[in-house]
């Protein structure tokens, strides 16, 4: 994955955890995972040792899931993180599936100010000004996520407004990806919104 990112000039791969395994732990299931990156890292620098140099350009971004029944929290994605290091990995916050995973909870302030809080105390300020964010609205049910609905779709959240208020007060410069269906006229509406606070 590592070569691919070089030859796209990627500075950033999202990664998805996994899922709860019956028999193992929360702990073990963590530990798996942090070694399994690891090993991909360590393949990459005895494939590739030509790119060496491009590697540490690159940083793992562990992502926040939807369902329930997937690793995912913010509190795992954050001791992903301090497993492997945050030279090597940082979170990327999907508000949206965590919003689905809550059941709805978590579309005000005080959502997005606990995560991110916990991000800052965990991992520190700087991780938190440059985070990597996804967000849309997502449709879900008593597991959690069921898909990604266009974010003129109403009916479900969560609300970025809160959230381009937080970064606007605190001066945070995160990358944030559109996950909609509709991607670019989402994406035009989240940054007509970021304009009207300016």
């Amino acid at each position: 994955v590592y070569a691919w990112a070089v030859w796209l000039n990627a500075k950033r791969i999202v990664l998805h955890p996994g899922t709860y395994v019956k028999g193992k732990t929360h702990q073990e299931l963590i530990r798996m995972i942090v070694e399994g990156v690891r090993q991909g890292i360590d393949r990459s620098y005895e494939k590739f040792p030509e790119m060496k140099n491009n590697f540490k350009d690159i940083c793992l971004c562990a992502e926040t899931m939807g369902k329930q029944g997937q690793l995912g929290p913010t509190e795992d994605i954050v001791q992903i993180c301090k497993d492997l290091g945050t030279d090597i990995c940082r979170p990327c916050i999907d508000f949206g599936h965590l919003y689905a995973r809550n059941l709805g909870k978590g579309q005000d302030r005080a959502f997005y100010e606990k995560e991110l809080n916990f991000i800052e105390k965990e991992l520190g300020k700087e991780i938190v000004k440059h985070l990597h964010i996804h967000h849309s609205h997502i449709e879900f049910t008593q597991g959690g996520e069921k898909e990604h609905v266009p974010n003129t779709d109403k009916t479900w959240g969560p609300d970025i407004l809160p959230l381009f208020q937080i970064i606007k007060e605190n001066g945070f410069t995160p990358i944030i990806i559109n996950e909609s269906p509709e991607l670019e006229p989402d994406a035009k509406i989240y940054m007509d919104q970021w304009k009207k606070l300016q």
